[in-house]
């Protein structure tokens, strides 16, 4: 397609207001989903979402158990932080160039292959991190960056805007959210309790085989977009007649090579961000998210166990038992927000929102620094807080970037945003690691807390100097 084609892009928007008229039109949970779709397909979007909550469970906070446990890697309570933190850095790189990559191949090659292989990425990687006990060097380096590569793919799919109409899209990031809190209570309330007696090596290989069975069922329910199916075709097949009641179009799709696309998607996409205020704001929400995730994590993972052998937590079977304490009480209280939070991101303003659930995430950082005991009342009400903000700023950033992606470089656009927040990984992971060698295991949360900081410095520029109406 030539996106510079003026005629070409006007198309694509006509073609897109037909795919948001339906005389039957299909809702799901008030989410309004487009002509030639259908709940099935839409059901895709949770659960990719929650095989990837289970499997970034495991390489975050089972890991480090893993790493820990005498009879594989054997890692001193001295070398974890800095080991754990190299394993994220590292896998960055190889991360960097992937979500770029996916981004185009979704644009060129289609979802579905992308989306499945992707998910089985993710079971090769749990059968295999046990199996290079006791050399973290290389192997789990390796299997760590595969990993990151193959999550990615999951990560950065542009389904909500292929079956979701714009309106819609806010609930849709809410779907996609709770398809995290469903995974959270798969996770710890079943999958946990039946794997409990196991030692922590064989609970990855179990786990594994979960994620063959998820990615079958997503061959069949993911369904590839309209203008995809057209750009798989020949150059003679490319020629489409479109019509919906009264209206004909006719598309004409130029035989293009695949460096030819990529050069037009990628100037598109600098304009893009050049032109439209609200993608940089969307790319700094998501860096702030992505170093959410490793926060409230990897880093409150480390944090817990710095006190084993104290009065407060006596064996490491203790702190994995308090580490999932956590994360069940903040997912049951997402349950009860992440619907109706859904519905306020597609009513008012991403800026008055995301405004206040920042505001609350530094207060709650602030407090955290006031904790001295992991297994006390106070500590699992501040992380409740930290768990609702994160998850408000991950679903409020999704559901307007969604809302202002242009229907021609979705996965390209996608994938930049998703390399964004790779960057935030990647530098909070290093100066995480020294922030916790050298001040201590609260003071990875501070850097999260500076970012939250100029998040609101750039949005108060932006509404207080711009026309920023979103």
């Amino acid at each position: 397609m030539n996106i510079e084609d003026k005629a070409t892009d006007l198309t694509y928007q006509l073609i897109e207001d037909i795919d948001n008229v339906s005389a039957n039109e299909k809702k799901f949970l008030g989410i309004r989903i487009k002509n030639k779709y259908s709940i099935v397909n839409v059901l895709a979007i949770p659960l990719i979402q929650g095989h990837l909550t289970i499997v970034v469970f495991f390489f975050t906070v089972q890991i480090i158990f893993l790493l820990r446990d005498p009879l594989y890697y054997n890692i001193s309570q001295e070398d974890i932080g800095t080991i754990s933190s190299d394993l994220i850095f590292y896998s960055m790189f190889p991360q960097m160039v992937a979500v770029i990559a996916y981004g185009y191949i979704y644009d060129i090659y289609g979802r579905r292959k992308t989306i499945t292989f992707s998910v089985l990425g993710a079971w090769l990687v749990l059968v295999l991190v046990p199996q290079g006990a006791p050399n973290v060097y290389p192997f789990v380096y390796i299997i760590r960056s595969i990993f990151t590569i193959t999550t990615i793919g999951s990560t950065s799919h542009p389904l909500i805007n292929d079956y979701v109409k714009n309106d819609s899209r806010g609930k849709a990031s809410a779907l996609q959210t709770f398809g995290s809190i469903f995974g959270d209570l798969l996770n710890y309330f079943v999958i946990l309790p039946l794997i409990s007696g196991l030692i922590v090596g064989q609970q990855f290989y179990i786990v594994g085989t979960l994620f063959v069975v998820i990615a079958i069922i997503l061959w069949f329910i993911v369904k590839e977009p309209h203008f995809h199916s057209i750009r798989g075709q020949s150059s003679i097949e490319q020629k489409q007649k479109i019509s919906f009641e009264s209206v004909e179009l006719t598309k004409v799709y130029e035989d293009e090579s695949v460096i030819t696309k990529t050069k037009k998607l990628t100037k598109h996409l600098i304009w893009q961000c050049f032109h439209k205020s609200i993608i940089p704001m969307c790319f700094l929400g998501n860096f702030i998210v992505r170093i959410n995730i490793i926060m409230l994590s990897n880093y409150m993972t480390l944090w817990t166990s710095s006190f084993i052998g104290t009065d407060y937590i006596k064996d490491s079977q203790q702190a994995q038992q308090i580490v999932q304490n956590y994360s069940t009480y903040s997912t049951l209280t997402n349950l009860t927000l992440i619907i109706p939070l859904g519905y306020i991101a597609d009513k008012y303003k991403y800026k008055y929102l995301m405004g206040f659930f920042t505001v609350l995430k530094i207060s709650s950082i602030t407090c955290f620094f006031q904790l001295t005991n992991p297994n006390s009342i106070a500590t699992t009400l501040v992380y409740i807080t930290m768990v609702i903000s994160h998850g408000a700023q991950n679903l409020l950033t999704d559901a307007v970037f969604a809302k202002n992606l242009p229907k021609d470089i979705r996965g390209s656009l996608q994938g930049t945003y998703q390399l964004i927040g790779t960057f935030g990984v990647l530098s909070f992971t290093k100066v995480g690691a020294y922030l916790y060698n050298d001040f201590g295991p609260s003071y990875p949360f501070l850097y999260v807390a500076c970012f939250d900081g100029l998040f609101l410095f750039a949005l108060g520029i932006l509404v207080t100097f711009t026309k920023f109406n979103h």
